[in-house]
């Protein structure tokens, strides 16, 4: 039988061990974020603005920006992060890229759909991360940044 051309085992092996890491990492910190997400009590503010972000889906896929590396919708999910915390952003973000990945239907390849998945739910895990490691602290009380989403 052959192999498609875009078949997961017509790919590099490297390529192949690249798409499982990835995937278990995304697996991982899903894991993580639901964990840390359910017992915390969370606003509505979160929410609206994922809904800013879900509802910016069907324009990227529509105008020719949806050939972009980074979702325009990205903006909110940052504010997700500077607000809200990592886990919040990570969930955030799995709603986006799911909702993004369903519509667009770029690839009919389910690994090609997984390691999209994977990329942007390890993005987010990297960039809240990485703010809630760096962000400033002034005599013991949380700088906020407030972000401008427009």
């Amino acid at each position: 039988m052959n192999a498609s051309k875009y078949s997961f085992k017509a790919l590099p092996h490297k390529l192949q061990v690249l798409i499982v890491v990835l995937t278990a990492f995304a697996i991982g910190t899903l894991c993580w974020s639901a964990c840390d997400f359910a017992p915390q009590i969370h606003g509505s503010g979160w929410i609206m603005l994922t809904l800013f972000a879900l509802m910016i889906v069907p324009f990227t896929i529509i105008l020719p920006i949806a050939e972009l590396a980074v979702f325009p919708g990205d903006i909110y999910l940052m504010a997700i992060a500077i607000l809200y915390g990592s886990s919040t952003c990570v969930i955030a973000t799995a709603f986006c890229a799911f909702a993004y990945l369903c519509i667009s239907r770029k690839s009919s390849q389910l690994f090609m759909l997984i390691f999209n998945f994977s990329v942007m739910v390890g993005g987010a895990f990297l960039y809240s991360a990485a703010y809630q490691l760096t962000k400033p602290t002034y005599g013991g009380i949380k700088a906020m940044v407030l972000p401008v989403a427009m």
